[in-house]
């Protein structure tokens, strides 16, 4: 930067035995002496000295060397110099904005292309779709999107590149998890990668089971939503759980944070493993004044009826209704016409993936052949069940999703 040239107030020269002129024209020498003097940058000392020179030549005559010497007091050197360094500080940071936009849009092009490119979405595609649908529509509400139990980070991703005015976080509680999110989507500026994961209360955990993809014997740092959230102020817009079953201690440590914001939220839950906690999931988001749609696509694996459940705050129905995704997926029974309920969920869901129904065989409810893909294809069949591929089964749906790709890919390429 240039440093501001100033009048020196210990000018010998000053004094009422000169004549204006003489002060006019002495003052003029000086101040330029000044200037070349203290404008010590290279960069800027041509532009200090042709805005200087071009007001020194303009300087009137005046009555008294005390008034040209006022005219050309620290004050107004600094005024002039500060114009020219503004000019020139104005035009780079206005060039370096420009190239961080250009870089930063750069960043969600090539990272929106990959994620496409390496099939986001093909397990979950209804979900994967309605999401970003809804954040491009504006029903989501202001603030930030959360992915717990992000894994490898392609959501969290998604969500990003689609809201790059968002800022995005996703937490996974796998160190190996966290270092992949990181290198793979760590360039992308709105995006929050944390190491982590989140309970009914704040301490550290182990994990449970493989799953967690991590050493059983490591434990890593707990959060909770209120933790993170409202006791900071941060106000949770999204919310999209994939906790292995904990979606109900995240919930009951977070009841702050929805209480006050009301996010939308999408959780997950294997239907028959476990009538009770189901009924108390679904009571619970209920009691806090949500309606929860079923996502009708198997979202895990061997079992059939696990669901993704779509939560919205009652008070966001009218909004809901103006979205073209969600009056999409009403429509083709892709998300399920009405909210269910403790009551209603097990009947709207495989019903015969309760344990020991014609599904799920025996007395254990875990065993693989319980709600097993060939089991509920045999179901559908005898009893005369026609659904799309995406809405009861895991590898149909997975093969329609990569069927209609190819076929995509393949006409783009012969045009």
């Amino acid at each position: 930067t240039c440093y501001r040239c100033s009048y020196n107030n210990k000018n010998p020269h000053s004094g009422s035995d000169f004549t204006a002129l003489l002060a006019n024209v002495q003052i003029k020498q000086q101040a330029m002496g000044l200037i070349l003097k203290k404008c010590l940058s290279p960069f800027l000392v041509i532009a200090c000295f042709l805005v200087s020179v071009g007001n020194l030549l303009s300087l009137p005559s005046f009555s008294s060397p005390e008034k040209a010497k006022r005219l050309l007091d620290a004050t107004s050197f600094d005024a002039h110099l500060r114009v020219s360094e503004n000019s020139v500080a104005n035009t780079n940071t206005k060039s370096i904005e420009k190239k961080n936009h250009e870089l930063e849009s750069n960043v969600f092009d090539l990272i929106d292309n990959i994620l496409h490119e390496q099939n986001i979405g093909e397990w979950e595609v209804i979900l994967t779709s309605f999401i970003p649908s809804l954040l491009r529509e504006g029903i989501v509400p202001e603030g930030i999107i959360f992915d717990v139990g992000a894994q490898f980070g392609e959501q969290a991703a998604h969500y990003a590149v689609t809201a790059p005015g968002r800022q995005v976080m996703a937490m996974d509680p796998s160190p190996r998890n966290v270092a992949r999110m990181k290198q793979n989507y760590g360039d992308l500026p709105n995006l929050i990668i944390k190491h982590g994961g989140v309970g009914k209360t704040v301490g550290r955990m182990k994990p449970r089971d493989r799953s967690f993809q991590m050493n059983l014997n490591a434990d890593f740092p707990l959060f909770t939503l209120d933790s993170l959230f409202f006791d900071k102020g941060q106000r949770l817009a999204l919310l999209h759980l994939d906790v292995e079953g904990l979606e109900l201690d995240v919930l009951e440590g977070g009841l702050k944070t929805i209480r006050e914001y009301q996010p939308i939220m999408t959780t997950e839950v294997r239907v028959h493993q476990d009538p009770e906690y189901t009924k108390s999931l679904l009571n619970l988001l209920d009691k806090e004044g949500y309606d929860s749609y079923v996502i009708n696509e198997v979202c895990g694996f061997p079992h059939m009826d696990y669901r993704n459940l779509f939560n919205i705050p009652r008070k966001l129905r009218r909004t809901l209704s103006k979205s073209d995704s969600a009056m999409l997926l009403f429509n083709t029974e892709a998300l399920s016409s009405l909210p269910v309920t403790s009551d209603n969920i097990f009947q709207e869901v495989l019903p015969c993936c309760a344990l020991g129904e014609k599904c799920c065989p025996g007395n254990d409810i875990n065993h693989p052949s319980c709600c097993s893909e060939e089991n509920v294809m045999d179901w559908n069949e005898a009893n005369n069940v026609h659904v799309m591929a995406a809405a009861n089964m895991w590898h149909p749906a997975h093969k329609t999703f990569l069927t209609f790709k190819y076929r995509l890919n393949k006409r783009a390429k012969n045009k």
